[in-house]
Parts: structure tokens; sequence; C-alpha cells
């Protein structure tokens, strides 16, 4: 069996990078090693962040905020926003009628918002 540290971290890096967010966050809760390098790798979110809008992440990155942070303070937004492109929220006439899991991903901005009411405006017609 291979010890975690004995790996050179650009190979590491290059393992976690195939995961997931949810797997990501799995595999942090694995051990001490495994949590610490995946919380501490700014290259590691960096690339994450690549998957999030970049006009939504603009001013974060500017700001010169950690990756990590960057990431956790627009992911919720961003799979909102997918989700919503997909079809999943759509045709939703009250607030209440929203699925539950939209709740647990953060507020969203009035800019979020319409985004979103211009998707459903357009989806409309």
């Amino acid at each position: 069996m291979c010890d975690f540290n004995s790996l050179p971290p650009e190979m590491i890096l290059a393992i976690f990078s195939f995961l997931d967010t949810h797997s990501l966050c799995q595999a942090s809760q694995t051990c001490k090693d495994w949590y610490d390098f995946i919380y501490n790798s700014d290259l590691l979110w960096k690339g994450k962040c690549y998957s999030l809008n970049q006009e939504d992440i603009k001013q974060d990155i500017e700001s010169g905020l950690w990756w990590r942070s960057i990431f956790i303070r627009n992911y919720g937004t961003n799979l909102v926003k997918k989700r919503w492109l997909e079809g999943r929220y759509s045709q939703t006439k009250a607030l209440d009628e929203l699925p539950s899991d939209i709740n647990h991903l953060g507020p969203l901005s009035a800019d979020t918002w319409g985004y979103i009411l211009d998707m459903e405006v357009s989806r409309s017609t």
C-alpha cells in the first residue's frame, strides 16, 4: 500500500482534480491528511472555479479572495442557474412552489433573480 504523503503534491492534485464537488467533500472526511490537502490547495479550488460562471466570480477574483472562498461563495448560485436553465424550477408560480433544495444553496442576489427572470421570459416566448 502507498502512503499518501509519499506521493508528490502534483500527483495528489491531479487525482483530486478528477473528483466532483460532492466527492471532494466526502474525500476531505477520509483522514486529516486528505482534509488538509483539499482544504488548503488553492490550485485545486482554482480548477473547480473554472466550472462556474466567470462573470459571477470576476469581482471575487479581483478582490483577491482565495479560490476556495470564491468557489464556496458562488457554487450555490451557479447551481441554481444551471438547474433553472435545465427547466428544473421552470413554471413556478409562487415562492413556496420551489423545490426545497433551492433553499439550502444560499440567498440569491438581485442580479441572479434578474437573470433567472430573463431565462423564464425567454423560455415562455
